[in-house]
């Protein structure tokens, strides 16, 4: 039976967790304070995930992660949270947080998330090296609609820009050995961190799967975004080089900017799938026609 840990001061939310998850025979181990949890994690389990909320009077929401963290290991973490602060969610994120779900929560999402996280659903063929990536650079489980929609109401009152960035990362030859593929998915976190180390506080750089990123970069022109292509295209050369994959991979990096390219979030989205769409497409045109 898979196993999940739930941190809660109320006994409400644990037992409505209990309830979601019990469809799918997850059982449940409770903790209503911090130190039962790493006290938990700290003994031999069959733990496959932590719901933990961080809101408790006597100690920093931050100090009680930090203290989870450094127990958890490869089990991912969801923050069960009422808090609403971009940098309280962008912290977690950096310390290795996977999910990050709002009180009060729809059950239905919840559920989905669990099982996502769980991989209780898929096709099971993730590689050894890519569940290494994946604990290292969090994958955005978040309800990132949601999340863009308040970036672009305060980018509308404040009267500044907004840039959305697509990165995805292919193999375009399909003629990469498993030795090269484990140096190809570490260029994955070699930019990952790269890019992170020099973005400011108030930007999100984010896995969204396989070698696909997306990143929100508030107070960025279409003119900045030059300075990103040149930083994410430097740090990709210099990889590939290093590790042989020249003339096999491609980065394909595309933007969309409110308000320059639209005003809501249907509309940004949209351009910036379609950008992405094109640049694929034209490099696969390009080796056809080379053939």
């Amino acid at each position: 039976m898979k196993c999940i840990a739930v941190l809660d001061r109320t006994f409400a939310v644990r037992n409505r967790i209990k309830t979601i998850v019990a469809q799918a025979d997850i059982k449940v181990i409770e903790a209503s304070k911090p130190e039962q949890l790493v006290a938990l994690l700290k003994a031999p389990n069959d733990i496959g995930l932590i719901i933990t909320e961080l809101e408790f009077s006597q100690e920093d929401g931050l100090e009680i992660l930090t203290k989870i963290m450094a127990c958890v290991g490869a089990i991912p973490v969801m923050i069960l949270t009422a808090e609403k602060r971009r940098s309280f969610f962008v912290k977690g994120i950096q310390m290795g947080v996977m999910d990050y779900v709002l009180k009060p929560f729809d059950g239905e999402y919840l559920f989905k998330r669990v099982i996502d996280l769980m991989k209780l659903e898929g096709d099971g063929l993730t590689s050894e090296i890519e569940d290494e990536i994946n604990r290292e650079i969090p994958i955005l489980n978040m309800d990132f609609d949601s999340y863009l929609d308040k970036e672009l109401m305060k980018a509308s009152k404040g009267k500044y820009s907004i840039s959305i960035m697509k990165l995805k990362i292919v193999d375009v030859e399909n003629k990469i050995n498993n030795q090269q593929r484990k140096n190809f998915m570490r260029i994955y976190k070699a930019i990952h961190n790269d890019l992170s180390n020099v973005l400011f506080d108030t930007d999100v750089f984010l896995k969204i799967g396989s070698g696909s990123f997306i990143g929100v970069f508030p107070f960025c022109c279409p003119e900045n975004q030059a300075l990103i292509r040149e930083k994410l295209l430097c740090v990709f050369k210099g990889y590939n080089q290093k590790n042989g994959l020249e003339q096999i991979t491609h980065m394909f990096n595309n933007f969309a900017s409110y308000p320059h390219d639209g005003k809501i979030r249907e509309e940004l989205m949209s351009v910036v799938d379609e950008r992405m769409k094109d640049s694929i497409r034209q490099v696969y045109d390009d080796k056809t026609e080379m053939t």
